[in-house]
């Protein structure tokens, strides 16, 4: 699975939007590097899994159907994953860094409750898949501060930041 999506990230270019640079790597076998690359941050393949195994289980089972025995949906459903994935990933990343830009960061109080979030999802016996697809605590730490960055910066928003 994580190997299939290597590869089609593989296939991707970088460019540059507003200043912006966007890059997609492809990635090598056996060597922990990026997935793709927002400015100076960078997508590790941890995280990428991280979001793939959770985006599997959320999309996995609809209705009391499980729509990973059907070859066909199995398919499908593995490229819709794939792209949903590397998404909301990248869309994060440019929320982050547009956050940075604008000086905007989690106080104490947010980053405390990230923190004990990210340790509770660690410690549930439903998030045994994600330790089974080797994803350090570390990557899960990084990637509940990166959602809620994104957040923050969503809702302040609609009050007129630019």
């Amino acid at each position: 699975m994580v190997l299939v999506l290597l590869c089609m990230v593989g296939l991707l270019s970088g460019c540059t939007i507003n200043g912006t640079r966007i890059v997609f790597k492809e990635p090598k076998v056996n060597k922990p590097e990026y997935i793709f690359q927002v400015n100076e941050a960078t997508c590790s393949a941890a995280m990428t899994r991280l979001f793939m195994a959770n985006y599997r289980n959320l999309y996995g089972k609809i209705a009391g159907l499980n729509l990973w025995k059907n070859e066909e949906e199995a398919g499908l459903l593995e490229e819709y994953v794939k792209e949903i994935t590397l998404s909301e990933l990248s869309r994060m990343f440019c929320m982050n860094q547009l956050a940075t830009k604008k000086q905007l960061s989690l106080n104490e109080k947010e980053l405390s409750l990230v923190q004990k979030a990210a340790k509770e999802y660690y410690s549930s016996p439903s998030q045994q898949v994600v330790q089974t697809v080797g994803v350090p605590e570390e990557s899960g730490k990084e990637a509940y501060c990166l959602h809620a960055v994104a957040r923050h910066l969503y809702s302040l928003m609609p009050a007129g930041i630019d």
